[in-house]
């Protein structure tokens, strides 16, 4: 599925959804599972299993070459003990989307129009909140207080859109999401004072079990993202 748009300069924009994270999650379980293999079979390796703990990085998370290899381990605890504590689907979803820049598309959205309602400050930088919905009604309220345009009728409408789309997504998180119970490992693990192959194995291989359970759920959300993207859009030259 893809969604068009049209840019500031006239030119069309496409937001590739389903391909994309079909593909980020196929890969992300392939090679998750080819390096799983030869983490097994090679137990008593320790060089190996350093170059296998980098690739495992690289999957999740982020291997930063500029620090040592004990930096990056540490690093990556943090990252499966926080993981493996997580409860909420929410929080599964946004961890997913985080970790694959899938917010970049919404933030870039979002800091082209703060541009255009500051014009007295370039905004080259946002952080979105955990709670994406709440970073929408922020923006709605920003929107809603551009006095200069309050009798414009098509910014009115472009308004309401954008507070139906943005109250659609609410409402499917709300109905359909938040109901889910994830799979949960039931044993109890401190991967910060544990951290072995096979607790590892245990929280990945927990890790993309959920991420494929909940595909459908983050296909669903990613679309209501970007037609709530295509809607912020519509503001630019109105601004």
């Amino acid at each position: 599925m893809s969604i068009e748009i049209i840019g500031s300069n006239g030119n069309k924009l496409k937001l590739i959804t389903e391909d994309k994270i079909e593909s980020i999650i196929n890969e992300k379980e392939i090679t998750y599972n080819l390096y799983k293999k030869k983490y097994l079979n090679n137990k008593n390796s320790n060089k190996f299993l350093n170059h296998v703990n980098k690739q495992l990085i690289n999957i999740f998370s982020y291997y930063d070459d500029t620090k040592n290899y004990n930096y990056n381990i540490y690093k990556f605890k943090i990252y499966l003990d926080n993981l493996f504590k997580i409860n909420s689907i929410i929080d599964y979803i946004n961890v997913f989307f985080i970790e694959n820049n899938l917010f970049n598309k919404l933030n870039s959205a979002i800091i082209k129009i703060l541009n255009k309602l500051f014009k007295d400050y370039k905004i080259e930088h946002i952080e979105l909140n955990n709670n994406y919905y709440l970073d929408l009604l922020i923006l709605i309220h920003l929107l809603k207080n551009e006095t200069n345009l309050n009798d414009n009728e098509l910014y009115n409408e472009l308004i309401t859109k954008l507070n139906e789309d943005i109250n659609e997504l609410n409402n499917y998180i709300i109905q359909n999401v938040s109901i889910i119970k994830l799979k949960k490992l039931e044993n109890s693990i401190n991967i910060l004072e544990n951290y072995t192959e096979s607790n590892i194995i245990l929280i990945l291989d927990e890790y993309i079990n959920n991420i494929k359970f909940i595909k459908g759920n983050i296909l669903k959300i990613d679309s209501l993202i970007n037609i709530i993207i295509e809607d912020i859009y519509k503001f630019y030259n109105l601004l």
